[in-house]
Parts: structure tokens; C-alpha cells; sequence
């Protein structure tokens, strides 16, 4: 049997209600031990997922994997900001 690898993410998302019910933003961070680092910042959704999107990509491969036993991963400080830009 393969020596299955896991990588494991703890999201924060926080959500503000446009004024006239539309045009929603989403500030969204990762958490890496015990720090939360913002990878997008009151962005509309679809910014917002891509930038999600990117982050779980770039973390996924750079993080060590580790079986679901293991050590949560931890990664780099990249972070992205309004409209998924980096910083």
C-alpha cells in the first residue's frame, strides 16, 4: 500500500455585508501554528477564492507532509492582499 501524505489547513473567514446587500467581502487567513497570516483582505468573492485558491496550492506543496498522525505543516510567510496581490 502507498504511504499516503496529508497536508492540513485551519481557515479563518470573516465576511462583511455590503450595505446595499451586494458586493459582500471576505477577508480570509490561515492559520500556521499560531499565527494567522491574511491571504486576502475585504476582496469580493471571486479575488477572495482565487487567492484561497493559490494559497492552498503554494502551501500544499511547500508544507511538509505529514501522515494525519503527524506534526500540522507549517509554511513560509507569503501573504497576499487586496484583489489577491502579493505583499
Amino acid at each position: 500500500m502507498a504511504n499516503a501524505r496529508h497536508a492540513e489547513f485551519s481557515l479563518h473567514i470573516h465576511k462583511r455585508i455590503g450595505d446595499d446587500g451586494c458586493n459582500d467581502r471576505y477577508t480570509i487567513g490561515l492559520w500556521s501554528g499560531d499565527v494567522l497570516g491574511a491571504i486576502c483582505h475585504a476582496a469580493p468573492l471571486d479575488i477572495a477564492l482565487s487567492a484561497l485558491r493559490l494559497a492552498l496550492e503554494n502551501k500544499g506543496r511547500s508544507a511538509e507532509m505529514t501522515s494525519s498522525a503527524g506534526p500540522h505543516p507549517t509554511s513560509g510567510n507569503s501573504r497576499l492582499v487586496n484583489g489577491g496581490g502579493r505583499e
